[in-house]
């Protein structure tokens, strides 16, 4: 289950950064993930209390919500933005590593099993294990406007230009 988090709007890069260094100062663990280009629309930062870090996001959402953000049995937060997936890996400090998918703006995740996760985005899907390493990846050449898993072994993703598109979650192949 997700830890107790808390996410704040805030105006600007500037603003972020010096909350999370005033956070710091009083013994916080603080990062910042995200892509701060020109394209950034947004800036917050999602305080997880119970274990003193806090995480600031730049991103070009509109708006990060709740379901950008999920934590697997051993602690390990999972955020989704932009086209990245990024784990904050449990440990002596929390250790952000990040992964490049080149799948466009980040869509939701959907749980699979205990090991595994399937994040959509706007031009694919993808498969990884809580480490972080891909087991298949699905990309497309036009936007997924639905998405759903069928009867616990099926994604079904359709995309503006298609028809329902059924893929194996196990393996990632078309059926």
């Amino acid at each position: 289950m997700i830890q107790n988090f808390n996410i704040l709007e805030i105006d600007s890069l500037s603003e972020m950064q010096e909350n999370l260094k005033r956070m710091t100062t009083n013994g916080q663990l603080t990062y910042i993930i995200g892509d701060n280009s020109q394209g950034v629309r947004g800036y917050y930062i999602v305080e997880f209390p119970d274990i003193n870090l806090s995480i600031g996001i730049c991103t070009a959402l509109l708006k990060f919500r709740d379901e950008c953000i999920i934590q697997d049995a051993n602690g390990n937060i999972i955020i989704g933005i932009d086209g990245y997936l990024t784990w904050c890996q449990q440990g002596q400090h929390y250790t952000p590593q990040i992964l490049d998918t080149n799948l466009c703006c980040f869509y939701t995740f959907l749980k699979f099993g205990n090991s595994h996760i399937i994040a959509v985005f706007e031009i694919g899907a993808i498969k990884i294990d809580f480490s972080g390493n891909v087991i298949w990846k699905i990309g497309f050449n036009d936007i997924v406007m639905d998405y759903k898993i069928v009867n616990d072994h099926i994604i079904s993703i359709t995309c503006m230009d298609q028809d329902d598109c059924f893929y194996d979650l196990n393996t990632g192949v078309l059926l």
